[in-house]
């Protein structure tokens, strides 16, 4: 267990780092509870918890090759936007949470890749 918290501790930090704000861009800024919920309302992700610093979804699909299929998609995506999710795929379930670690919260980065998330899912996939 404790070989595990390191290996996570460390995935997280590289992950922070990964995804910063290039030099001379502003940190994006943190959206207000009500510009969230609103936010939210009008992308279609009431389906997403969202909490004060992440927004988080649960996806459970066929089998392993159709959730980790998903979380490839998703991860081009990513490295488009220079924004990557934190996860974890157990066999056909996939637990996704966003955040920006650089602004602490949830930005507008969070929403644009939830709803591209919540596109992918639409058009290609079907939950269990």
């Amino acid at each position: 267990m404790f070989k595990r918290t390191i290996l996570q501790h460390s995935v997280r930090s590289i992950s922070c780092s990964a995804c910063t704000t290039p030099a001379g861009k502003q940190t994006p800024r943190l959206l207000s509870h009500s510009d969230l919920l609103h936010q939210m309302d009008n992308s279609n992700l009431s389906s997403w918890m969202a909490s004060k610093d992440s927004l988080k979804k649960s996806f459970v699909f066929a089998d392993f090759k159709e959730a980790f299929s998903f979380m490839q998609k998703i991860a081009y995506k990513s490295e488009e936007m220079n924004h990557h999710p934190e996860w974890c795929n157990v066999y056909n379930k996939v637990d996704i949470t966003l955040t920006t670690h650089e602004s602490g919260g949830i930005t507008n980065r969070d929403i644009t890749l939830a709803k591209h998330i919540e596109e992918l899912l639409a058009d290609t996939y079907h939950l269990v």
